[in-house]
């Protein structure tokens, strides 16, 4: 027997539905009319399916206002106008923000949370958006501002007393409170494997040995699935060690050459980028054994 599948989709096109409402006029001249099914507030209106996919376009996809609306009626024949779609966010936004009175207080009673930032253009401008997240419960904010303030507004890290997981920007420092920092591993390997890619000879090898000292998913599955709680002592210690011998080698690689570049008052703009990079363990030495 041969098999062969083909996955399609079925040709969606928008579908209007007519609700007619009959009124009734009493011999005393009162009109009674029959009320609209729930939800029907207007003569002519997008029904909840319609607005979430427009939302999603716009807002999850990224597209802009205009050509989420074109998308729209290119995929289903019917579009909403970019005024009704930004209606529609307004109302959806409404609808869900009583999610996030339930999603702080779980974040901020979590062992362990991740917290990031990233710029993000609102009307034109830029802004950030602040992410913190654990398990299944994520909180996404825009705001202004990128440091302790725009991290302090979404309501999380000023009473958070976990282990906070980040990226070692320095505003996450003025947290003193928390139980400790950890480093996230997507940051910690980001600028190592672009070492990997435009480096050679001994650059490509301390970073390598970087990536898989740094590399703790295996031992940490293993771990699930053997019941413990935790990494082995014994395999963090071995990982961290692997680590720092090649930020070691890295730093030694990349020294600068020039007397006068090795004073250790030089602005870090002046130093080479790759012995900044491979500096930074020690510079963050109670944090790379906590990596997560």
């Amino acid at each position: 027997m041969i098999r062969r599948q083909v996955t399609e989709v079925p040709e969606v096109r928008a579908r209007v539905t007519e609700h007619q409402m009959t009124g009734l006029r009493c011999g005393c001249g009162t009109v009674t009319w029959a009320d609209a099914p729930e939800g029907v507030t207007a003569p002519v209106q997008y029904g909840p399916r319609a607005a979430a996919i427009g939302v999603y376009l716009w807002h999850g996809q990224f597209l802009s206002r205009d050509r989420a609306c074109r998308a729209m009626a290119d995929l289903f024949g019917g579009a909403p106008s970019p005024g009704t779609l930004a209606a529609m966010t307004r109302k959806i936004a409404s609808a869900t923000a009583p999610a996030a009175g339930a999603v702080r207080p779980a974040l901020r009673a979590a062992g362990v949370a991740h917290f990031d930032e990233t710029g993000f253009r609102v009307a034109g401008k830029l802004a950030w958006v602040h992410s913190a997240s654990s398990g299944k419960y994520v909180l996404v904010t825009v705001r202004q501002k990128r440091g302790k303030d725009g991290m302090d507004a979404a309501g999380v890290l000023p009473v958070f007393a976990g282990t906070a997981c980040h990226d070692a920007w320095a505003p996450y420092d003025c947290h003193q409170d928390l139980a400790g920092h950890a480093v996230c591993c997507a940051h910690l390997l980001r600028e190592p494997s672009a070492v990997t890619e435009t480096g050679t000879g001994g650059d490509v090898t301390w970073a390598r040995q970087a990536i898989d000292a740094a590399d703790l998913k295996k031992p940490a599955d293993q771990a699930c699935a053997a019941g413990r709680a935790a990494i082995s002592a014994e395999t963090l210690h071995e990982h961290s060690r692997w680590f720092r011998q090649a930020a070691a080698a890295g730093t030694a690689l990349n020294a600068p050459r020039r007397t006068a570049l090795c004073h250790p008052l030089l602005p870090r703009h002046r130093r080479p980028p790759r012995h900044q990079l491979a500096r930074r363990p020690d510079q963050r030495r109670p944090r790379i054994p906590q990596t997560r």
